[in-house]
């Protein structure tokens, strides 16, 4: 089986640790694996930052000390997953605002990249996440177009999966794929401990990844599960081989 190339996205540095212990399954693998975020983070994502210099610096040295403590939390965690990419485009946020021309970065990236599955967070729990998830979806149709001009040619990008919040429930997802991420669990807590900057501690990252994977894996205990919905319902010759699990 030839590797698959994966980029997971979110709308800040942290978002796509969320879906770490699949990422960190198929970094294992040995597929090909980038982390990317539409923006650094920095004024949304980055609370500890603002805490240490707010009143002490200027705002324009504030939002660059957060961009590189994101950067290096970025890399970190990425780094603890087996994940050797990382890839941050430096939009914005609070509020994240895409125009065309920043559109066709992303688009641009896909089609370098030519992943075979884009994940992405759902519009939930933040305004940027909705920005992030609407304009994912955009990319990777508009990646296809001939008459849609960038740096690199056209591609297509069929296999899109929306991850769950980090901590929300059911209420606000209804996921169609899961993935067993026993063996790769704590690797995912430790990645995920990095965003100091966001005020995750270790005990925090560890209580809230253990009891919501729990709970997605409740019907299958025991398990620790990340569930993902299709942006796109697969086609099968046949019903799926559940001795085969979820993984793509």
């Amino acid at each position: 089986m030839s590797n698959l190339r994966i980029v997971a996205f979110g709308a800040h540095p942290g978002d796509p640790f969320a879906a770490g212990g699949t990422l960190a399954k198929h970094a294992k693998r040995g597929d090909d694996l980038v982390v990317a975020s539409l923006s650094y983070g920095e004024r949304s994502h980055s609370h500890a930052v603002w805490e240490e210099y707010e009143g002490k610096e200027r705002e324009e040295y504030i939002l660059k000390r957060a961009k590189e403590v994101k950067r290096k939390e970025m890399e970190r965690a990425a780094e603890i997953l087996g994940i050797k990419k990382i890839k941050i485009f430096d939009f914005g946020d609070s509020p994240l605002i895409i125009d065309k021309e920043k559109l066709y970065e992303v688009v641009d990236f896909l089609r370098e990249f030519k992943p075979d599955i884009v994940l992405v967070h759902t519009d939930q729990g933040h305004f940027d996440h909705e920005c992030a998830w609407d304009i994912m979806k955009s990319a990777c149709r508009i990646a296809a177009d001939l008459g849609v001009k960038t740096k690199n040619p056209p591609c297509i990008t069929k296999n899109v999966y929306y991850y769950a919040p980090w901590s929300l429930g059911e209420e606000c997802f209804t996921p169609d794929v899961f993935i067993d991420i026993r063996e790769t669990i704590e690797l995912k807590i430790k990645a995920l401990a990095e965003f100091k900057s966001q005020k995750i501690t270790p005990q925090l990252a560890r209580e809230e990844t253990l009891s919501t994977a729990w709970w997605w894996g409740a019907p299958w205990y025991p398990a620790y599960v990340e569930p993902f919905k299709s942006f796109r319902k697969p086609i099968l010759k046949f019903l799926p081989d559940p001795l085969l699990g979820c993984t793509p």
